[in-house]
């Protein structure tokens, strides 16, 4: 890799270069690795962002979109110029790899990180990238702006952006973010057909990132709606069998935590307060939830236990559970998971 940037005979070339690092970082769950080798080829196309803004920062790039959206419908950018500088283009690909590492790093750095991305589609027109920016935006719109309405919108455009220029590359991504605004503003079913679609165009494209987070997505989303547990377990099987062929540790990490609380609901555990049984040991797994692990599989872990322990009467534990999930609940921001379950308990 060293070798490829340092022949790299144009920025093009070398974003080229560390586009491909940043994605092998973030397969092998090291993304501060990952912010950092990305923010460094940014600067080579003059675009400083801080790898750790303050919330003010966010809310002035946030505004700045509005004021350069203006009077002009959400949808009317689907008609918006292609991007014909192939540097900025470049640059938007780079940001477009940015964005998963610094979710899980940095929820500040996301979402500033978005608003620049659609600011910047705005002014110099339409890549991938943008359609990625537009539906990451909808993500955000809705749970942290209270704007469901248009996050809906932003992710529309982005899934119609992709079939308009053929942006292939892109597809697993786009459908993931949808599903994600879907899970909040359409019936579960669609959220569920989103993420398997960001599973099937992930393996199509080569996007095996997001085809792992569509396939434990797809677990989710049936938990949600309260399927029958056998079927759920079968889905989950499928998801870490390819999880693992992926070698996406993290992704496999979050499925096995989500068989666990399956199992348990089943009464396949030990006994109902625990998810130790022939093949897993409770007290191991939690040894190794250490910050070497990504911390969304770490927050995942601990409010699948909150809802489990709380569910058996186990409320010290479920606490307990709990003050673990809320130290880390920034890595999970924009998902129904923390939110659904989470809240609840504490409300009760």
């Amino acid at each position: 890799m060293a070798v490829l940037l340092q022949r790299g005979a144009s920025k093009v070339d070398r974003a080229a270069a560390h586009h491909l690092k940043v994605q092998l970082h973030v397969l092998k769950s090291e993304n501060p690795q990952a912010v950092a080798s990305a923010l460094t080829c940014l600067q080579g196309f003059s675009i400083d962002l801080p790898a750790h803004p303050t919330w003010e920062q966010v809310q002035t790039e946030y505004e700045t979109v509005w004021r350069t959206l203006e009077r002009r419908p959400i949808e009317g950018l689907i008609d918006l110029p292609l991007i014909t500088d192939p540097e900025m283009r470049a640059a938007m690909d780079m940001l477009s790899a940015l964005i998963l590492p610094a979710y899980f790093t940095d929820f500040h750095l996301y979402c500033l990180l978005v608003c620049r991305m659609v600011n910047v589609s705005m002014q110099h027109g339409t890549s991938g990238a943008s359609a990625h920016a537009y539906g990451r935006l909808g993500t955000i719109l809705g749970t942290v702006f209270h704007r469901y309405r248009e996050g809906y919108r932003f992710a529309q455009l982005a899934c119609d952006l992709v079939e308009k220029h053929g942006y292939i590359a892109y597809r697993a991504k786009v459908h993931y973010a949808m599903g994600t605004v879907a899970f909040w503003t359409q019936p579960v079913a669609s959220a569920i057909d989103f993420m398997r679609a960001a599973f099937r165009t992930g393996i199509e494209t080569g996007d095996l990132t997001f085809a792992c987070y569509g396939i434990f997505q797809s677990v989710t989303g049936l938990l949600l709606r309260n399927d029958p547990l056998d079927a759920v377990w079968r889905e989950s099987e499928s998801a870490l069998d390819f999880a693992r062929e992926a070698k996406y540790g993290g992704a496999a990490d979050i499925i096995r935590s989500q068989q666990r609380f399956i199992a348990n609901m089943q009464g396949r555990t030990a006994t109902f307060s625990t998810f130790s049984d022939a093949q897993f040991d409770e007290a191991t797994f939690e040894a190794q939830l250490t910050g070497e692990r990504m911390a969304l599989t770490i927050c995942w872990y601990w409010i699948l236990k909150l809802k489990a322990r709380f569910l058996s009467g186990d409320y010290a534990e479920a606490l307990a559970a709990a003050d673990k999930a809320k130290l880390l609940l920034s890595a999970a921001a924009a998902q129904i998971q923390p939110r659904r379950h989470f809240h609840r308990v504490h409300l009760v």
